[in-house]
């Protein structure tokens, strides 16, 4: 990368199985200052239903991040349900997250402080491209040993359980299906991508949940942290009173929204700062 830019739109990251992902970068030079190594890095994932939606989404959210915490923000325009099924979405998002590694000298960035932050269905493409496991990978016909995922989620208003989501949805039961590339709905298929079927060891997660969403309930969060507890790792919910499905996109509530991921990002760097990782 020999761009020496403070934001850069649509820049062409390389992805795995010779595709490109179209991202824009946000604060690339660090401020404007000495790039330093224990800088935080932010990849956006935006919603849309599987088939619609634009990075654009989490414009203003990666403008902040990048001023206030001095950070890469990177928002990902992944490929889309219909013309590209599952599991291309999550591919990309992991190529996004191989380049920021194997740039990370020159991004200035810590891999271990990056954060996938996802709305929607982008936190359950974000949540599956950090939980998937070895065999999952294998299964994207990529090497394990060649794929770098990051340990940190932040997911607002995420889909954890796709059978569950389409029960109370059917209406967006012909969307799911699309991004699964199936006709009608398969068990082990819909649990597979299901983000609750595959908690972690070694994973942080933090999951943003407005508490009156009737399109995605909150218990969704809580057999999620059930199911990363159970499995060694962490996640913790913050529940947003009287907030429906799309609240975070509205920008009243965005103040708030940066500051609990602002938290959870100190809490994290003091972590690693901790363990020396």
């Amino acid at each position: 990368m020999k761009e020496k830019k403070t934001f850069i739109r649509d820049y062409q990251v390389p992805g795995f199985l010779s595709e490109t992902i179209p991202c824009d970068l946000y604060n690339i030079n660090g401020n404007g200052q000495e790039l330093c190594s224990h800088r935080p890095a932010f990849v956006l994932i935006h919603g849309g239903g599987f088939v619609g939606g634009d990075k654009d989404q989490f414009l203003g959210m990666a403008s902040w991040l990048a001023l206030a915490l001095n950070a890469l923000c990177v928002t990902v325009r992944y490929r889309l349900a219909g013309a590209a099924p599952c599991p291309a979405p999550i591919v990309d998002c992991l190529g996004v997250y191989q380049w920021i590694w194997k740039n990370q000298k020159e991004l200035g960035v810590d891999p271990a402080l990056m954060f996938v932050i996802g709305g929607s269905p982008g936190a359950n493409i974000g949540a599956m491209s950090i939980l998937a496991d070895k065999r999952m990978i294998e299964n994207f016909s990529l090497d394990p040993k060649l794929v770098f995922q990051p340990v940190n989620g932040i997911f607002l208003n995420g889909i954890y359980d796709l059978t569950d989501f389409c029960e109370r949805n059917p209406k967006e039961r012909e969307r799911v299906c699309q991004f699964l590339d199936r006709a009608v709905w398969e068990k082990e298929l819909w649990e597979e991508y299901s983000p609750r079927h595959h908690g972690r060891s070694g994973r942080n997660i933090l999951m943003l949940h407005g508490s009156r969403d009737e399109i995605v309930p909150l218990q969704q969060c809580v057999d999620m942290k059930q199911s990363m507890e159970t499995a060694g790792g962490r996640a913790w919910i913050r529940s947003f009173e009287d907030k429906g499905h799309g609240w975070f996109n509205e920008a009243e509530n965005l103040y708030e929204v940066l500051e609990t991921i602002e938290e959870f990002v100190r809490f994290r760097k003091m972590e690693v700062r901790k363990n020396g990782n």
